[in-house]
């Protein structure tokens, strides 16, 4: 049963009153996301994210497909709007600048590797990621294996400016 009036605006409010939710739904604002790809991208553990996922989906913000064994998520039209409606009062805040860089790195992992290493970015030995995700405070300090077996740790802290300390890598 759909909810109208008053009553989806209250569930859509209730949904979106946690902050991993907002993020959640800032997150596929940008593109759909597959679960594993969101849980690796917000460090979050898939039985967490699914409840979360529920809570917003119960909402009607976000909706569901289904991809062979991979269920993607995308913002709903009343999900998008509801984003943007907030977008302004957000703007600046770490996590969702550190979600959209994540995001901008982890678009270049095929889907299969970034889920296979679930919340280690390390498993990934990608310097980008890694990288960023040092950045913005979502790794411990210490030495960073690249791919190529050297260590990086240098990254700009615009989302669209990292750079490996590899120098082979692009």
């Amino acid at each position: 049963m759909r909810l109208r009036g008053l009553a989806a605006l209250a569930s859509q409010h209730r949904a979106l009153g946690n902050p991993m939710r907002l993020r959640i739904v800032a997150l596929l604002s940008h593109e759909p996301l597959f679960v594993c790809q969101m849980a690796a991208i917000l460090r979050l553990s898939l039985s967490t994210l699914s409840t979360h996922l529920a809570a917003l989906r119960s909402a009607g913000l976000v909706t569901e497909s289904r991809e062979g064994k991979w269920i993607q998520y995308a913002v709903t039209d009343v999900g998008a709007e509801r984003w943007e409606s907030q977008r302004a009062a957000l703007a600046g805040d770490r996590d969702l600048e550190a979600d959209a860089a994540v995001l901008l790195v982890a678009r270049r992992i095929p889907r299969e590797e970034l889920c296979a290493a679930g919340l280690d970015y390390r498993k990934l030995r990608h310097p980008d990621l890694i990288a960023v995700a040092r950045v913005y405070g979502r790794l411990g300090r210490g030495r960073i294996p690249t791919a190529g077996g050297e260590s990086s740790s240098t990254c700009a802290t615009s989302a669209s400016g990292c750079r490996s300390g590899n120098a082979d890598h692009d």
